[in-house]
């Protein structure tokens, strides 16, 4: 069993990932524009021989309702992840390192937010590790309540492989957190690698636990991490994000009249159906 904790469940590229993507191709490459995003979507679009035009823009975020201020480091750091609770997010990494987070830090917490296919497994791990009294698990919460959540806590950690941006990640800068995750996919775009956090490799409990570690136990470089969250999250502010997809149908549209032609096609990139 301690193998099996060593191989990449979610590889980057599988062969399903391969055999969806092909076909998807051929329907991107009828459509004028793609909209991705990120940066790491499209290049992976391309490395797919997609030869469409692409635009980046990200989702967005409505910062008026997920906001914080700069953050200090307590005594009792509380961790948070939040997200759909299904294997590909591999909350039992979480866990597995937030059991090493805990031997060092004995006074930290874990709260896990959300639901699905992998919860009661995770609370099974989470009572063979010997840390079921340090672990939350809430359950499913409503959107609408998530911007109070969020500065509860001091932390946020992922080991999702699976992010073609990670919403939860971006709703945790915003409100200024610092946070950990993994070399994946979307995610070193939200989280900058020793500005507002640490990226760890995919899969590495020992990696994750030893870069929160360091967080939690340096409050200067924490309050540091904590203001390049928000920095980080301004470039995502909605209303920024909704005048550039304006702008690129506007553009496109301009073009398909000089061509009179009467279809407009744009394609967003569904990866994480996948």
């Amino acid at each position: 069993m301690k193998d099996l904790g060593k191989i990449e469940k979610f590889d980057k590229f599988n062969i399903r990932k391969k055999i969806i993507l092909k076909i998807s191709n051929n329907i991107y490459e009828r459509c004028d524009l793609i909209i991705s995003p990120s940066h790491l979507i499209e290049k992976q679009l391309r490395e797919f021989g997609l030869k469409t035009k692409i635009a980046v823009i990200s989702n967005g975020l409505d910062l008026t309702s997920f906001k914080g201020s700069i953050k200090q480091l307590g005594s009792a750091p509380k961790l948070l992840h939040v997200g759909r609770i299904s294997y590909e997010k591999n909350c039992d990494v979480i866990l597995n390192s937030f059991k090493l987070i805990h031997d060092e830090i004995p006074d930290s917490t874990l709260t896990i937010i959300g639901d699905g296919p992998a919860l009661p497994s995770l609370k099974v791990q989470a009572q063979n590790l010997g840390v079921e009294n340090f672990v939350t698990f809430t359950g499913f919460i409503k959107r609408e309540q998530l911007p109070e959540e969020y500065p509860k806590y001091d932390l946020f950690l992922t080991a999702s492989t699976m992010e073609t941006q990670g919403l939860v990640i971006l709703e945790s800068v915003a409100c200024g957190l610092p946070a950990v995750g993994v070399d994946s996919f979307a995610i070193p775009e939200l989280i900058h690698d020793g500005k507002n956090g640490y990226i760890a490799k995919p899969f590495d409990i020992k990696g994750i636990a030893e870069k929160a570690i360091s967080i939690l136990k340096d409050p200067v470089l924490y309050e540091k991490f904590s203001k390049e969250s928000l920095k980080i999250s301004k470039s995502h502010e909605m209303n920024s994000c909704v005048d550039k997809m304006e702008e690129v149908y506007k553009t496109i549209a301009s073009v398909k009249n000089k061509k009179k032609e009467i279809h407009l096609s744009i394609c967003f990139f569904p990866f994480q159906t996948l």
